[in-house]
C-alpha cells in the first residue's frame, strides 16, 4: 500500500490520514479490554460512549482518506469510476 501511495502521488496529508486512522484503529482493537467494551456496548449507549466515538472518528478519517485516494487522485479516479463502482 505504501508503495502505491508513492507511485500514484497521493498527497502526504492524505497518506498520513489514511495510515494514522488505520494504525489507531488496529491499536485499539489489539487491546482486549477495549474490544470487550465495544463488544458488549449497547446501541443506545454508543452516542455517549467515549471509546465508541473515538473508533467512529478513526473510521470516518479512514473513509475520508480512501475517498480522496480513489476518487480525487488524478491517476486513479477515472479507473475507479469506470471499473470499481457498479
Amino acid at each position: 500500500m505504501a508503495l502505491s501511495i508513492k507511485n500514484y502521488e497521493i498527497e502526504d496529508r492524505v497518506a498520513v490520514q489514511l495510515f494514522s486512522a488505520y494504525d489507531e484503529f488496529i491499536g485499539m482493537m489489539s487491546d482486549k479490554g477495549q474490544r470487550e467494551h465495544l463488544k458488549t456496548l449497547k446501541a443506545e449507549q454508543s452516542r455517549s460512549d467515549e471509546l465508541f466515538q473515538q473508533v467512529r472518528r478513526y473510521s470516518q478519517d479512514f473513509e475520508d482518506a480512501l475517498r480522496q485516494v480513489f476518487f480525487e487522485n488524478q491517476f486513479l479516479a477515472d479507473v475507479i469510476k469506470k471499473y470499481g463502482v457498479f
